[in-house]
C-alpha cells in the first residue's frame, strides 16, 4: 500500500462516518472518536508494515502500541491479516486469517481469502472449457 492509497482509505473511512472529510475532522476523530480511532490505527499499522526500514523503525512500533491500546479500550480484536468485506459491520472479535462479510460481520472462511478471489479460470472459459 502506498501513501496515496493509505490517505484515500483514511479519508473515505472518515467520510462514511462524518459525511465530510477534512484534516480538522480527522484530528478530532483520532483524538476523541473511539470507533474511528481504531480504524485509523489499524490502517496506519498496515501501511507502515510495508514502508521502508527507517520509517518502520521509527513509527511502526508506536502505531502498534496505539492500536493495542485502542483494542484493549474498546474490547474488540481484528487481526491485521483478516479480510473485511465492503460495508461490513464487525461487532465482535474476529479470528486470524478470516474473511468477514455482511452487515452483521459473518465469518465465511477461516482459511484466508483463497478460493473467494479469482475463482474463475478465465483461460478455460475463453477456450470453451468448464468454469472451475
Amino acid at each position: 500500500m502506498n501513501f496515496s492509497e493509505y490517505k484515500r482509505l483514511i479519508f473515505s473511512d472518515l467520510y462514511r462516518l462524518e459525511g465530510c472529510a477534512n484534516f480538522r475532522k480527522l484530528l478530532r476523530h483520532v483524538i476523541l472518536g473511539d470507533a474511528y480511532r481504531y480504524i485509523f490505527w489499524m490502517r496506519t499499522v498496515r501501511y507502515l508494515k510495508g514502508c521502508k526500514l527507517y520509517v518502520k523503525i521509527s513509527f511502526y512500533s508506536l502505531a502498534r502500541i496505539m492500536l493495542r491500546h485502542v483494542t484493549y479500550k474498546l474490547g474488540i480484536s481484528i487481526p491485521s491479516d483478516t479480510e473485511i468485506g465492503a460495508k461490513c459491520v464487525v461487532t465482535k472479535d474476529i479470528p486470524e486469517h478470516s474473511v468477514v462479510v455482511g452487515i452483521r460481520g459473518v465469518v465465511i472462511s477461516d482459511q484466508g481469502s483463497v478460493g473467494y478471489i479469482n475463482r474463475v479460470d478465465y483461460d478455460a472459459v475463453l477456450l470453451g472449457g468448464n468454469e472451475g
